[in-house]
Parts: C-alpha cells; structure tokens; sequence
C-alpha cells in the first residue's frame, strides 16, 4: 500500500490536507483527513488529481505541472473552477486504476499552505 499526501486533493472536491491510498497494483483505495504524520507517507507541494490510468500510456506515478509555467492561473480558486468544469476525476472510483497529475508551483505555495516543517516533496519516516 502506497500512501500520498498533500496541501489539497481534488477527486470531484477539493480535500485540503488529506492523503491517498494506492494499493500495490496502483489502484484507487480512498481518501482520508492527514491528522498526524504517518510513516512511510509521501507528501507533495500543490494539488494531486487523481485521473483514469490506461495501461497503453507510459508515464511516471506523478506527473508534475507546474501552474507558473504551464497555466496562468494565480490563485488556487481557479485552479478549482477549472478542475470542477474539467471534472477529470469522474470515472475515478475505489479499486480503479489511477496516475497522479501533481499541479504545483506559486499560488500552491502561499503561507496558508506552508506545513512550517522545512521542506517540500518529501517522505515522512
């Protein structure tokens, strides 16, 4: 079981400060609130969107786009209304297959997301 974390997840929502769960085969367990560290749990800077995984595309676990390069959205409130009118996780249900797209980059950088605890994508342990 493979747990990731981060500042929000969006699977239909925005969840801020949760984490995923991948079985080993990189299906969708669930989501659930991060209210302590737990060891052995990834956590990256932005929003992760969990999107339908085919087995025909090479790609890595995580894709990262970094929205002050890639979009020009300034604030995580656009960010949300594009994801809510893109709906990209709607075919996404618990044991599905899943790749991450991890959206990063200044406006998920902002103060009210910092953890404080010194570093960014990181596993605590």
């Amino acid at each position: 079981m493979r747990r990731i974390a981060s500042h929000y997840i969006y699977w239909g929502k925005p969840y801020k400060m949760h984490y995923l769960e991948l079985a080993d085969d990189g299906s969708f367990t669930g989501i659930y609130p991060l209210s302590e560290e737990i060891a052995g749990t990834e956590f990256y800077d932005g929003i992760l969107v969990p999107v339908a995984y085919d087995a025909r595309q090479v790609c890595s676990d995580v894709i990262s786009i970094s929205s002050e390069k890639n979009l020009n959205l300034s604030r995580k409130e656009s960010i949300f209304s594009l994801l809510d009118a893109l709906n990209p996780s709607a075919c996404i249900k618990k044991n599905v297959p899943v790749r991450l797209i991890l959206l990063s980059g200044s406006p998920m950088t902002a103060t009210e997301l910092s953890t404080n605890y010194g570093c960014g994508n990181s596993n605590v342990e």
